[in-house]
């Protein structure tokens, strides 16, 4: 990937205009099939965003003590009813499988002694019924 920076008043043609520099829009712009992409941000070239916030920290059910249902469960109670349930299903269903293609592309994530990825605690919403 080419990475260049333009002045505010220069124009610049693209096929694919992506707002923010995290980690979603360098995704975004990775699997934008060789078309010509323009990221726009508001600080240096991944410096801004929430990933860096996160401070490794990516929701995924990727522990022996967790699944992308019980990850969705809790990501539909968390959301009081403000939450499309198919999207929530389907975007934690991928979760495992981006983490891997992030880790393919080199990312690194905290790992355990045994070489496994290191998820934080699991603290799970209780559901009653």
């Amino acid at each position: 990937m080419n990475r260049r920076i333009f002045s505010p008043d220069e124009v610049r043609p693209a096929d694919v205009v992506i707002i923010g520099g995290g980690v979603a829009g360098m995704m975004a712009a990775l699997h934008a099939g060789g078309r010509n992409v323009v990221m726009l941000g508001k600080t240096a070239f991944a410096a801004g965003g929430s990933s860096p916030h996160a401070q490794g920290g990516i929701a995924v059910a990727v522990g022996s003590d967790d699944s992308p249902s019980h990850h969705a469960e809790d990501t539909l109670v968390a959301g009081a009813g403000l939450c499309d349930s198919e999207v929530v299903r389907r975007v934690t269903a991928d979760g495992p499988r981006r983490i891997a293609e992030l880790v393919g592309r080199g990312a690194t994530f905290d790992r355990s002694p045994d070489g496994t990825l290191d998820p934080r605690p699991v603290v799970r919403t209780r559901v009653s019924g």
